[in-house]
């Protein structure tokens, strides 16, 4: 059976070309991945899908109601359009050099997506589990198909300049995730002099800017502080009231942190942005995660004793964070004074402090220590 669509037609370039609506049904139905195997590179007209992107989007369709989703793109070959003329109230109505029509698209047409396979795949994997997904819509464009060669270049055209957004601008304007709303909720409740230290749209922090840590190293903190994975914040951290004693515990935490002298001149200016990531190890992604894990022993510490003592965090103040500090050789400062940034770093960094403040390691971490020794 062809497919029918209302579209609008307008010049492009040098073509003219369609957008229109598709019902997630009909995209399913309708469209299929091209044949990859066999085929050489330079002959290929769409990227390869990757299980991994469709299941993401499959998994953000089910899990959700409220959505906004980009469009595809789609090449055909063999489709007509027939103009409509409008009225309204009775007289002519219409956007100059802008046409409507109904586009037909045979069944035996060529078709496939330039952009937009992931989609595609995670929409057709969706519909099994969410039937009533098959009548919500989907914005299409449509090229006209001509040679392979002019296929590779619409997709050139599509993604040679496309930028994925990063981690750290997803999690600030996130509001849908419960992992992103606990991250913005800590990060609020910090006083001023440590909440502007974060960066809430890079990933990371160099040069001259004068941020010590980002949010997407803040949420990779309390990932290892509250030991949640974040499916598992999803379903913890729903109850608000949870959400508010874990924001306290962790303001109670940094609270004893930033009284370390090295890190309050840090906070207040006396010693530079630079100068921190040049001279010392609080300033970087592998310190914050290993910090978490302190954080995540604290608490396991005051559960297993049924009262909370902070005082039993008073000698954060007394750790030296320089980079040439002697206890951090070998565990997250290798020997050329380079940051080591793997895992087993920072557990190591964590041991350190929590054994400087006297508390019992977690499982987890006795367990990397006896690996490592």
């Amino acid at each position: 059976m062809p497919i029918r669509l209302i579209v609008l037609a307008a010049k492009e370039a040098n073509r003219i070309t369609y957008t229109g609506k598709l019902s997630y049904a009909e995209l399913s139905a309708n469209f299929e991945q091209l044949p990859t195997e066999g085929v050489p590179s330079e002959l290929k007209q769409q990227r390869d899908l990757t299980s991994a992107r469709a299941n993401a989007i499959r998994k953000y369709l089910t899990d959700n109601d409220d959505y906004s989703f980009p469009g595809v793109v789609a090449i055909i070959k063999g489709f007509t359009f027939s103009r409509a003329d409008l009225t309204m109230a009775g007289q002519p109505y219409g956007q100059a050099h802008v046409q409507v029509g109904e586009m037909v698209i045979p069944d035996d047409a060529v078709r496939f997506l330039a952009d937009g396979q992931g989609r595609l795949g995670g929409i057709s994997k969706a519909l099994p589990q969410k039937p009533e997904l098959a009548d919500s819509f989907i914005d299409i464009k449509i090229i006209e198909g001509t040679t392979i060669e002019q296929h590779q270049r619409i997709f050139v055209d599509y993604n040679r300049n496309a930028k994925k957004t990063s981690e750290a601008i997803n999690l600030t304007m996130d509001t849908r995730e419960v992992k992103s709303r606990f991250t913005k909720a800590v990060l609020n409740s910090f006083p001023e002099a440590l909440r502007s230290r974060f960066d809430m749209e890079k990933t990371g922090v160099s040069g001259s800017t004068s941020f010590l840590w980002t949010i997407n190293q803040l949420a990779s903190f309390l990932v290892n502080y509250t030991g949640l994975t974040a499916k598992q914040m999803e379903e913890v951290l729903a109850d608000e009231a949870a959400m508010s004693v874990y924001i306290r515990h962790i303001g109670q935490f940094f609270e004893k942190l930033i009284a370390n002298p090295q890190i309050e001149a840090a906070l207040s200016g006396k010693i530079s942005a630079a100068s921190v990531r040049e001279d010392y190890v609080f300033g970087t992604a592998v310190m914050l995660e290993a910090l978490g894990q302190v954080g995540h022993a604290v608490s396991a510490y005051f559960l297993m004793n049924g009262t909370e003592d902070w005082s039993r965090l008073d000698g954060l103040a007394h750790v030296d964070f320089q980079r040439l500090a002697k206890h951090w050789q070998g565990r997250c400062v290798g020997a050329e004074g380079e940051m080591v940034k793997n895992k087993r770093a920072k557990c190591l960094s964590a041991v350190t402090i929590i054994t400087s403040l006297g508390l019992p390691l977690t499982p987890e971490l006795a367990e990397t220590l006896s690996a490592a020794a």
